[in-house]
């Protein structure tokens, strides 16, 4: 089954990779990728590598990579669209994932899928999370510190009720989704936190609202499944996916954002939407609209260290307290689907 997507909002999945200066140039509101395979090999010289190496360790500029060639000896790939402010000093963006070219994974997606699944089972058995939640408030009552293996543990257990303790026997083991064909429609947008005063921008390589792609999803044999869930099709995870997403929009309506940005989520309702990538938030991720209806929520967060700052140690009151959205208002990571038999 084919699945065609249109990017929403700017989207941004990340490759692990930061370009800094020696990558790019940023020239009259454009972002160029330097290839550096097809510099003229006249130009290779061993003054310019060292030349590189030494700019590279110097407190980079931009356009640095200027000190060591004349832009007309620079061959570029892409120009995308620069979408912000510059930075005084160093401009580092975030590379979108890419193999020969970029794409988005099909494990994202499906990611997505299975918290949907996991979102509308537990709000029909609402009754079974709070016990699961009980079960936790008892195991970390005691304990002074929370191990990053406790967490994991944690959120295992919660899924394992569903799709079963043994992965061959989980549901989604059985779904496929492909990863998207090729899509270069991309700009570098400069994006903020609100909720914060003290906020440092980030840089993202991200899918330009109005893109489209295409994947592919299939369902195997469901047979050895044990979970509570034991079959998927796609109607039943459409339901499942639409459910969930308007949850987080009615969700992100609550919060104080400007007006634009409360125009965008009314402007999105009822659609089938999946919501992935860079700064998509808490509610996009978790449980945590559902966990958060339980009366004990604040002491279970707090014990799990959520919503802590890093150096006072001190606990937001309102949790999650922020949200990242690009420099014109724009939330990070909605993309909606429409099936192509």
């Amino acid at each position: 089954m084919k699945v065609r997507a249109k990017v929403v909002s700017p989207v941004h999945i990340g490759s692990g990779r930061e370009l800094n200066e020696m990558d790019f140039l940023l020239k009259n509101g454009k972002v160029g990728l330097i290839d550096y395979q097809n510099i003229s090999p006249d130009l290779i010289s061993e003054e310019k590598i060292e030349k590189l190496k030494a700019t590279s360790r110097s407190e980079v500029t931009l356009n640095a990579i200027l000190k060591v060639f004349k832009e007309e000896q620079l061959p570029v790939s892409h120009w995308f669209d620069f979408r912000g402010t510059p930075p005084k000093k160093a401009l580092k963006i975030r590379e979108f994932i890419k193999s020969e070219s970029y794409y988005v994974p099909g494990s994202t997606i499906k990611g997505f899928m299975r918290t949907s699944v996991l979102f509308k089972y537990y709000k029909t058995n609402f009754e079974k999370l709070l016990i699961h939640l009980e079960n936790i408030k008892g195991k970390i009552s005691g304990m002074r510190f929370v191990s990053q293996y406790t967490k994991k543990s944690i959120a295992k257990d919660i899924e394992t009720q569903i799709f079963g303790k043994d992965p061959r026997e989980d549901v989604f083991k059985h779904i496929r989704v492909t990863d998207s064909n090729f899509v270069n429609n991309m700009a570098v947008y400069e994006t903020r936190v609100i909720g914060n005063p003290q906020t440092i921008p980030i840089y993202l390589q991200c899918l330009e609202p109005g893109t489209t792609f295409e994947f592919e999803i299939s369902f195997g044999d469901f047979r050895n499944c044990k979970g509570e869930i034991r079959e998927m099709d796609y109607d039943k995870l459409e339901k499942a996916i639409k459910l969930y997403s308007s949850e987080i929009i009615e969700k992100e309506l609550e919060y104080k954002y400007p007006e634009e940005v409360k125009d965008f989520y009314d402007s999105i309702k009822g659609k089938n939407l999946i919501r992935i990538g860079h700064s998509t938030g808490y509610y996009s991720k978790t449980l945590g609209m559902l966990a958060q209806l339980h009366p004990d929520f604040n002491f279970i967060r707090k014990k799990l260290g959520m919503g802590m700052n890093p150096k006072t140690k001190k606990f937001v009151v309102n949790f999650p307290k922020t949200r990242r959205l690009t420099l014109d208002n724009q939330p990070l990571g909605w993309i909606e689907l429409e099936v192509r038999q």
